[in-house]
């Protein structure tokens, strides 16, 4: 008997049967190291195609699973990780020295933010020593859609998860001052971030703004974002943008703690 064919009968009675399959499903992935296919899954657990491709769908929009590879296969997601661990306290440790040296080299406040679905939060922050500044602060929660970090990570997300967050919805902005209102003008912002390989928020007098780098995570895809912030009356966006290559060379320096894989080895592992 399949795995999942009990389940499912089960739930018909005493819940729902979606909910069952998406469990069987990100159980199965989770016992596959290298991943699985959307045929793959299907085979195993004897569900439609078009159903596993529907749950695999949402499941990695909200972070439960990500695709890695051609032909896509499917992995254990970031947001499911910090489900089952929350931030611990080694990420911490180890954002921790370059969060610090972050803010010794540009003067301004640093942070770094993971994803959680279609929000990201921040897990760690260090203020500049200025009296006027300006930064996301540790533990609280934003959309995608806005602010430099939230950015970041969406413009190098799976072209379908990041394209189905970008068509839902409103597009609110935490700090007031960026918000995108209009998806095509959006899509830009993304497309100018994905070719510079930085995000960029603020700019517009609304009190903050900020440069992000992606980081990426094991299976190379982008699990969170490092910035810098600002407070706009003491730095403006443009002279904020020339610490950049701070930023990315401390960006490049966070992997290796996060359990980043290259994208070489990325690829053999989906084999």
């Amino acid at each position: 008997m399949a795995a999942g064919a009990g389940a499912g009968r089960n739930a018909e009675r005493y819940g729902s049967s979606t909910v069952d399959k998406a469990v069987d499903i990100l159980t199965a992935i989770a016992q596959s190291p290298a991943g699985l296919t959307n045929q793959e899954v299907s085979a195993q657990l004897g569900f439609d195609k078009s159903t596993v491709h529907r749950l695999l769908l949402t499941l990695e929009r909200r972070g439960l699973l990500a695709r890695t590879g051609v032909p896509a296969r499917f992995v254990v997601g970031d947001h499911a990780q910090f489900l089952a661990w929350g931030p611990t306290p080694d990420l911490r440790v180890a954002l921790a020295p370059v969060l610090d040296e972050l803010v010794e080299l540009t003067g301004e406040s640093a942070s770094y933010s993971i994803r959680q679905g279609d929000r990201f939060t921040c897990v760690a922050h260090r203020m500049s020593l200025h009296d006027l500044s300006y930064s996301p602060l540790t533990g609280n929660s934003y959309p995608l859609t806005s602010g430099a970090s939230g950015l970041a990570i969406l413009a190098f997300l799976a072209p379908p998860v990041r394209d189905e967050i970008v068509a839902r919805g409103t597009l609110p902005a935490y700090d007031g001052s960026d918000a995108l209102a209009d998806p095509k003008d959006l899509r830009a912002e993304l497309g100018r971030t994905a070719e510079r390989g930085y995000a960029t928020s603020g700019g517009r007098g609304g009190g903050g703004c900020s440069i992000a780098y992606p980081v990426f995570g094991r299976h190379g895809m982008v699990v969170g974002a490092l910035a810098i912030s600002a407070a706009e009356a003491r730095t403006p966006l443009t002279e904020l943008a020339a610490q950049a290559p701070k930023l990315a060379e401390a960006a490049h320096c966070l992997p290796s703690d996060l359990g980043w894989v290259t994208a070489d080895e990325s690829k053999s592992e989906s084999l």
